[in-house]
């Protein structure tokens, strides 16, 4: 025996399709075997036939005859074995559902011709008496065993048709699936009938027809050979992916064929990958996981995947693989993520995703417990950091810096007085002054004050500005050029919008009252424009608005001039505003009609106002940043998930991330300093922490 390496041309099959009972019936049957009106010589013959998908509850009725040989549920290949009985056989394959209805039906003709031995048929010859007359007897009878072998059938020809008995096909198929990739080990055996065995088989054998066709009857390969028996190797590297009919047919030497088939499958299609909840490019947080399917007729042999070459640990559920990572184990930047399997012929699938990891980094501020429950921050233009917060626990204003690093925190005790550093801001100057203004409220809540704290670089001087009623909750501040600082705060008791501000000529604080109307005034901002003009939004608490009062700083009071922001149901409240360079007036609150959280421009003369975000009553105790490039940073709190949530607005869209979730404890304060710094409250830790990127 020999090995033969064959090597054949790109045929492109022909996919089959059949019908039947209306469209929504429709079954879809790639490949069917045998051919209409195929001849064969033994009367065992394998029906093939491939569908595209499985439906539930269908079955197979395989008929010879009329005879029912076969009866199973469908599957994606299905192989069956029948034996043909007439020399002219109906086969018929039905696909029946649960009540019998036939929704695809296939019927062809085959005809077995089985060798048969001619018998010599026995002739009687009559030989009538010639009377010679002139011949010699010896010529006569010469003429007569003459006209007697024309008249007998040549032997040779009686047995032409029984030389060659079968002719065998083995397939090496390590699978039992009858699918190969690139390689087909054949091995074939041409049998030779029992009364010529003791005659040389090439005197019998003219050759042997080594044929491969697609479903459509193309040829796609062939080979003739003269061995009766060989082992040999087909390549296959270059035959697409579907089913082939393998035929090895033997020549006698009167031209008679006989042959022998069988169904074979090609695939090099890798597995198909199904990936859930992994896009590119997408961002990832903290613990992630993504469900994996891999599908393949042949058998999925491996699945996994890696992260910059490095393996995911999963889980399988069924035919399902779940990855999962912690991404807080890797440093923020972009990785690539590959997802990779293989079926059992050794087809494989690789599909790669980059993701950015971008998990908030968390920093302890004041580890001391009841910091930050009140926190106000302030990005000076060195890229200082400075925060007003008040301790709980030991009922004090504190004042802690940063200059970038996020760590180290240089912490200061600013108002030791019990109750001290309610609803703080805080401000600092051209001059490197630290300004805060903040509310004295004892612990029954029936006394409060408005106080002022300045730093010089050495000292804290610490003012009361308003004892009067309950004043001072819901602090601003604001300085001007000149180092003169502008606060706004209301008046519970009275329920009126304060401002207070220090009058240089006259050398004192004077308190101004913009709106007293019923009650108004409460969750105030304060902020500057470049034409040192005075802006103020606060709620009109018994309407539920929210407004906007603005006069120039030298101007008086008369010079207060008012506008209503948004007027459509409750809304106003916890309104923090900024000012950017371009004198356009940022707002944010919540609406507590919509329970979402709102956002308000006025570019010129007209507000433009928008919901950021309405998903679990989001919006109380928000904080306000907007960069040099006009870019809204927003910080909230959602009290139903204790949430801080962070917003981002590029002049188009809100992106809003969770960057806090189920341990926050209200007040938030945001700026952006290359990144997003968010400062929070931790109800887990009773301590003021901050999250960054």
């Amino acid at each position: 025996m020999r090995d033969i390496k064959i090597f054949f041309l790109l045929v492109v099959p022909l996919a089959l399709f059949w019908s039947c009972k209306g469209p929504e019936k429709l079954i879809n049957v790639s490949s069917f075997y045998p051919y209409d009106n195929q001849v064969f010589t033994t009367n065992k013959v394998e029906v093939n036939f491939t569908v595209q998908e499985i439906r539930k509850n269908l079955f197979v009725n395989v008929r010879v005859n009329g005879n029912l040989v076969y009866k199973k549920g469908l599957i994606l290949t299905n192989n069956v074995v029948v034996e043909l009985d007439k020399p002219t056989n109906i086969i018929l394959v039905e696909f029946v559902d649960s009540n019998n209805d036939i929704v695809f039906s296939k019927e062809i003709t085959v005809f077995y011709n089985k060798p048969e031995t001619k018998e010599v048929e026995k002739r009687k010859v009559v030989v009538k008496p010639v009377r010679a007359k002139k011949p010699k007897y010896t010529e006569v009878a010469k003429k007569m065993e003459e006209s007697i072998k024309e008249q007998l059938p040549k032997i040779e020809e009686v047995r032409e048709s029984i030389y060659i008995s079968s002719v065998n096909i083995d397939l090496k198929d390590d699978l039992g699936l009858n699918t190969f990739k690139d390689l087909i080990v054949l091995k074939y055996i041409v049998n030779i009938s029992e009364e010529f065995k003791n005659k040389p088989i090439l005197d019998i054998l003219k050759g042997v027809e080594v044929e491969i066709s697609d479903v459509s009857g193309n040829i796609v390969f062939s080979q003739e050979l003269r061995e009766p028996q060989a082992t040999f190797e087909i390549k296959t590297s270059k035959l697409p992916t579907g089913s082939y009919i393998l035929t090895v047919r033997a020549i006698d030497v009167n031209g008679r064929a006989y042959e022998s088939s069988k169904w074979i499958n090609i695939d090099r299609t890798p597995p198909i990958l199904s990936i859930g909840s992994l896009t590119n490019n997408m961002i990832v947080r903290d613990v992630f996981s993504f469900p994996v399917e891999a599908k393949d007729d042949s058998g999925v042999s491996e699945v996994y995947s890696s992260m910059n070459e490095s393996k995911l640990e999963y889980t399988k559920k069924g035919n399902v693989y779940v990855f999962t990572f912690n991404s807080r184990s890797y440093q923020n930047g972009r990785y690539t993520i590959q997802v990779y399997a293989k079926d059992r012929l050794g087809n494989e699938a690789r599909t790669n995703f980059v993701i950015l990891i971008d998990n908030w980094i968390e920093y302890v501020v004041d580890g001391n417990s009841g910091a930050g429950f009140h926190v106000a921050s302030f990005l000076d233009n060195d890229g200082g950091i400075h925060l007003a917060y008040y301790n709980s626990v030991k009922k004090s204003l504190f004042y802690a810096y940063n200059q970038g690093d996020l760590t180290n925190w240089k912490i200061q005790l600013v108002d030791s007085r019990p109750d001290s550093g309610k609803y703080p801001s805080i401000y600092v100057d051209r001059f490197d002054r630290i300004h805060i203004a903040y509310t004295y409220i004892n612990e029954r809540w029936d006394d409060e004050d408005l106080r002022y704290a300045v730093y010089d670089g050495k000292n804290w001087d610490i003012k009361t500005l308003d004892e009067q009623d309950k004043a001072g909750r819901y602090t601003g501040i604001v300085v001007d050029d000149r180092g003169v600082p502008h606060i706004s705060y209301y008046n519970y008791t009275v329920g009126s919008l304060r401002y207070m501000t220090y009058n240089i000529k006259m050398n004192r604080w004077e308190a101004a009252v913009p709106d007293s109307y019923e009650n108004v005034g409460s969750d105030t901002s304060i902020d500057l424009d470049s034409n040192n003009v005075v802006h103020i939004v606060y709620l009109d608490n018994a309407n539920g608005d929210l407004k906007h009062c603005y006069k120039g700083i030298e101007e008086t009071d008369a010079y207060w001039k008012f506008e209503i922001i948004d007027s459509d149901g409750k809304v106003g409240y916890y309104a923090k505003m900024k000012i950017d360079k371009n004198n356009n007036i940022h707002v944010v609150y919540y609406d507590a009609t919509q329970k979402a959280l709102k956002y308000a421009v006025k570019k010129g003369d007209n507000w433009v106002k928008m919901v950021v975000d309405k998903n679990d009553d989001p919006g109380r105790f928000n904080s306000i940043f907007v960069d040099s490039n006009f870019n809204v940073y927003v910080s909230y709190f959602v009290e139903k998930t204790k949430e801080i949530r962070y917003a981002v607005y590029d002049g188009k869209a809100w992106k809003i991330e969770t960057v806090v979730r189920g341990r926050a404890g209200g007040w938030s304060s945001v700026m952006f300093k290359e990144k997003p710094i968010i400062f929070f409250y931790d109800v887990n830790s009773n301590s003021l922490k901050l999250v960054t990127k």
